[in-house]
């Protein structure tokens, strides 16, 4: 415990013995949380009192009718041959890295394109995980591959220990299947890196004593070539240690490679500057943005209105200006595209001769491909099928192919590749169809939430279904950083919950990036609170509508999601019957001292000003817990190898729960980091415990 000060008794009263202020001084503690011991992660009072938890939480929910046959749903379809062998293009092959019963740690494979194309198996093994976790007796989790350009045959693979963010950066060589000793590799931090050549990268990671930010992001990026120690290396950029990250971008297209660095003040306001030889040139962008380049010109979606000259250019637009152009802050642009209240940019990417531009149209993606040809730029809409998901996959600057997936609630996922000389999409492989998709339906509602916003979310139930308030429904929504919840594919969704008579239902909630910007920055800061006044509108709506009571309402949501629902169960604990609160913030007085939270300020706030701690208080569901109302039964899930959102928080807010007489379940995965799970053993058992939990409670 921390912060004791010392503070002098009262005199006591006596006939007549008079004593010294200063003899009776007694410690109080001035920190009034008694639950600061739980933010020790790793100590062995905390992980013993974890361990007690989870074994209470598992008697429960695996004594749960139909747990076991959840569980082993779930598990064969993680560990099925049938599943999408995801690619990642580079050079002559295709990349993957696959997971099943014989590799729950995965296997880092690639096989020849066309082999890939026309669907062979003959997969050349790369590294074995699960053997070098064996071999290591480090419980290894596979974070990324990033590959040397224009075919080499090198690459540096980013492996952490049970799927922390902080990861390892050792570089493989891809021909002799090993790892180079000598070559680029780094020990445990979270890392930036970005290749130039085979014997040059950038990096920008934990150097030492005072190079990380307040937020534990790198604040220095170095130059590094290959025979030089990494200490010796030339920086190229250093920011303030109250700034939150920096990090490199390599930009590689057939002919030239152009090289940034990014800036990020907060987790919205950015600079950058374009590596023109030993310079650094401050390109004339806007405070928050996306950008991409196809060739030598740069395309920039603005996230807040962006003057050029005497012209704006509205937020959530596309534009295109040459690099030179840039450099020079000369106001020459092509715009390419215009948003509207409800069409809005999911992201955009490059292939060798064209830029992908990904749209949502009121939550259903568009996706149209851009050429410039004749020094004009043309565009056409890639066919899918309506009212779904399409994400690009993966994309390469040396290629004019690029994967994309299309799904919804009620078709299975299936990839696709697209070229740019054709609108058609290919596709090349399915996920098989798990339930009868062909008896349920999926309506979009609406309603108006506390200031007259209307919230949109979708319903997923089976056809025919009388609404007459006694149907179970989970609601999930997030709500957050502008991140975008649309239609997708879950076979377990569909077999363990629709099927079984449940309802589903996603709320697109203001502060998420369904509706561009605008969207999001409607909900943060001191307007936080319009995410949760939407989410319990939504939660409200489907009452109104009857499809659902609070008797049979559960809530849902991770990270961001989490504190949503955290904070909907403690606002308005009557509308709900159970909540699965994952990974979540909800101490957010402490939020900005816990790990990477120093960076988050910019969505919340900060609660140490005091003007700012007014408004967050207001919400913060660890503050306004009480132990006199009737909370909704809960189950906290996060991770001991969680070092984005720490587990505190749902440690302390178990345990105060549980003070305060309330019943709580609290299961911590020992890995898996953000994600909560890893291997397909933990995963399968995460979603059965969300299901069976759900159904436990909420057909009571």
């Amino acid at each position: 415990m921390s912060n004791q000060n010392f503070k002098n008794r009262e005199k006591l009263k006596t006939y007549s013995i008079f004593i010294t202020l200063s003899c009776l001084s007694f410690i109080i503690q001035t920190d009034t949380d008694p639950y600061l011991w739980l933010e020790d992660v790793e100590g062995q009072q905390q992980l013993e009192w974890v361990k007690g938890h989870n074994k209470t939480t598992l008697n429960y929910i695996e004594n749960i009718p139909g747990y076991q046959e959840r569980y082993d749903f779930v598990y064969n379809v993680l560990t099925s041959e049938q599943k999408i062998a995801y690619p990642q293009l580079e050079g002559d092959y295709i990349y993957n890295f696959w997971q099943d019963e014989s590799n729950p740690r995965g296997i880092f494979r690639r096989i020849p394109f066309d082999s890939y194309l026309s669907k062979e198996t003959n997969w050349e093994s790369l590294l074995d995980i699960d053997s070098l976790s064996n071999c290591e007796n480090i419980n290894w989790v596979f974070k990324g591959v990033q590959f040397a350009p224009y075919n080499s045959n090198r690459c540096i693979l980013s492996l952490s220990q049970g799927g922390s963010d902080a990861v390892y950066l050792k570089e493989f060589d891809l021909n002799r299947r090993q790892f180079i000793t000598l070559g680029f590799n780094v020990g445990e931090a979270k890392s930036d890196f970005q290749w130039i050549d085979e014997d040059h990268i950038y990096i920008s990671s934990d150097f030492g004593e005072g190079t990380l930010t307040t937020s534990g992001y790198a604040r220095i990026i170095k130059l590094w070539e290959r025979g030089i120690k990494l200490e010796d290396a030339e920086i190229v950029f250093e920011a303030s240690v109250d700034d939150m990250a920096v990090a490199p971008i390599v930009i590689h297209d057939p002919n030239t490679t152009y090289e940034f660095v990014i800036h990020f003040f907060d987790f919205y306001r950015k600079v950058l500057y374009f590596i023109d030889d030993t310079s650094l040139i401050k390109l004339p962008l806007p405070d928050d943005f996306n950008f991409d380049m196809l060739n030598d010109h740069v395309i920039v979606n603005p996230f807040v209105d962006w003057k050029i000259a005497d012209k704006t250019i509205e937020k959530g637009s596309v534009i295109s200006i040459r690099l030179e152009d840039l450099k020079k802050g000369e106001p020459k642009y092509d715009l390419l595209f215009k948003g509207s209240e409800r069409i809005s940019v999911e992201g955009i990417y490059a292939t060798s001769n064209c830029l992908i531009i990904n749209t949502l149209d009121n939550i259903k993606n568009v996706v149209l491909e851009y050429t410039y040809q004749n020094r004009e730029w043309k565009h056409e809409q890639v066919i899918f099928p309506s009212s779904g998901s399409v994400d690009i996959v993966d994309n390469n600057r040396m290629n004019t192919c690029y994967f994309t997936t299309f799904e919804s609630f009620i078709q299975p996922t299936t990839l696709y590749i697209d070229r740019a000389d054709s609108i058609d999409p290919i596709p090349i492989a399915s996920m098989p169809s798990y339930f009868d998709a062909s008896n349920c339906e999926v309506t979009q509602y609406q309603v108006r939430s506390n200031d007259g916003t209307m919230i949109p979310y979708f319903v997923i139930n089976k056809k025919g279904m009388k609404y007459d308030g006694q149907n179970p429904t989970i609601l999930y929504g997030y709500g957050g950083f502008q991140v975008s919840e649309k239609p997708f594919y879950s076979a377990s969704l569909g077999s363990l919950w629709l099927e079984q008579g449940g309802v589903y239902a996603i709320a697109n909630i203001r502060g998420g990036g369904e509706f561009g910007p605008e969207w999001h920055y409607a909900a943060i800061l001191e307007n936080k609170q319009k995410s949760f006044d939407d989410f319990i509108a939504v939660a409200q709506d489907l009452q109104v509508r009857k499809i659902t009571s609070p008797d049979r309402l559960g809530i849902t949501g991770g990270s961001n999601g989490g504190l949503l629902v955290g904070a909907a169960m403690v606002q308005r604990p009557d509308l709900f019957d159970a909540v699965v609160c994952i990974v979540p913030l909800l101490d957010m007085k402490r939020y900005s001292k816990l790990l990477a939270g120093q960076s988050w300020v910019a969505e919340y706030g900060d609660p140490d000003i005091p003007e700012e701690w007014e408004y967050i208080s207001k919400y913060s569901p660890y503050h306004n817990v009480t132990a006199d109302k009737d909370y909704p039964q809960v189950l906290f899930l996060t991770s001991t190898r969680d070092d984005r959102v720490h587990p505190g928080h749902a440690r302390k807010m178990t345990a105060k729960m549980e003070d305060m007489g309330h019943k709580v379940y609290l299961f911590e995965n020992t890995e898996g980091g953000h994600a909560a799970t890893y291997t397909p053993e933990q995963h399968a058992k995460f979603i059965a415990m969300n299901y069976s939990f759900f159904m436990d409670q909420l057909n009571d």
